[in-house]
């Protein structure tokens, strides 16, 4: 016999813990709505909550599912609340929790069968968060129950966390050693929580700059939001004038502080080491060549660099710009 969904919600608090989660109704538990705290605030959610069980579907080594109650139990959900579409997998010794989309299912009455693929749940209960997609291709992501309050920071901000990057949050806290101590816990939200914000600043940024490079136009999808005063400084902010849009090579560039912009003209000056190394290499050569003289900056002139913002930067890193000179480093022309 299935568990009453109102004990998975139970069983779903118990796990990430009553300060973090607090179930306000359990009703039938489709949805029960609840109030969870996280780094940056608190949220109210309505929880629709499943057991993860066999596929019984001949794929039972590949695959998992969980259900919704049935018919005419369709999804809703109070307007202001985050919905949540959560189910609970406990075949490993560290359950997990796997979300999926709510959004499209809203309202629908019919019977539905979720599936999940196994490594994804697998790959969660060893790395501590896991995503990827079933053959429909709907997004999944699971995760240690203690995470709960991160995967919420990615809803309310519409973000999506980069799972190799998530993996090493959570390796460096502690928080799935043997005897895991609620330091970890706190320390893996923390840093969960700082990449929900360095996301969802670089979806801000991408956005401004139409999602091409400010200095060389490069786009494919990889360009990314560079912080101009960087976030551990003091009093700095995610506000798009405080950052521009740079590719990898560029924005690895600047954070090396090999590049230094102008904050009036925002005129790109290099490194003078730069200019050995393009007399040496071909390919750093067409580099240099392919920058622009000048930062791009958006239509927008109210989400443009504020000149500002670059002038706190080389206060800050003083020392990191010692090397700047007009007359001797690498002007672009």
């Amino acid at each position: 016999m299935a568990r009453p969904r109102t004990e998975t919600i139970k069983s779903i608090a118990s796990l990430v813990g009553a300060e973090t989660l607090r179930i306000t109704d359990y009703g039938d538990g489709w949805p029960a709505l609840a109030q969870t705290n996280t780094p940056s605030g608190n949220y109210d959610l309505a929880i629709h909550a499943g057991t993860i069980g066999r596929s019984h579907r001949g794929r039972d080594a590949a695959e998992r599912r969980f259900q919704n109650p049935g018919k005419n139990k369709p999804m809703s959900w109070p307007s202001g609340a985050i919905p949540l579409l959560i189910g609970i997998w406990e075949e490993s010794d560290i359950p997990v929790l796997a979300c999926m989309d709510p959004e499209h299912r809203r309202d629908k009455p019919t019977r539905q069968s979720l599936f999940i693929p196994l490594e994804i749940l697998l790959h969660a209960s060893r790395e501590g968060w896991s995503q990827g997609h079933n053959t429909l291709g709907e997004l999944i992501i699971a995760f240690h129950p203690a995470l709960l309050p991160a995967y919420v920071e990615t809803k309310s901000r519409n973000v999506t966390l980069d799972a190799r990057d998530m993996a090493i949050a959570v390796e460096t806290s502690g928080m799935l050693e043997q005897e895991t101590s609620y330091e970890g816990i706190d320390r893996a939200r923390r840093a969960a929580s700082r990449l929900v914000r360095s996301g969802d600043f670089s979806k801000k940024i991408r956005e401004a700059y139409n999602d091409r490079c400010a200095v060389c136009d490069l786009s494919f999808g990889i360009v990314e939001g560079a912080h101009i005063y960087p976030v551990r400084a003091p009093n700095s902010n995610d506000e798009t004038w405080n950052g521009i849009a740079l590719c990898p090579n560029h924005h690895a560039i600047f954070d090396k502080f090999l590049m230094w912009i102008s904050p009036e003209s925002r005129r790109i000056y290099f490194h003078p080491n730069l200019l050995d190394e393009e007399n040496r290499i071909r390919a750093d050569h067409r580099f240099l060549k392919l920058t622009h003289r000048l930062v791009r900056v958006p239509k927008d002139s109210e989400l443009a660099p504020k000149p500002r913002m670059f002038r706190l930067r080389y206060e800050f890193f003083k020392n990191s710009y010692a090397w700047f000179d007009a007359q001797s480093s690498v002007k672009i022309e």
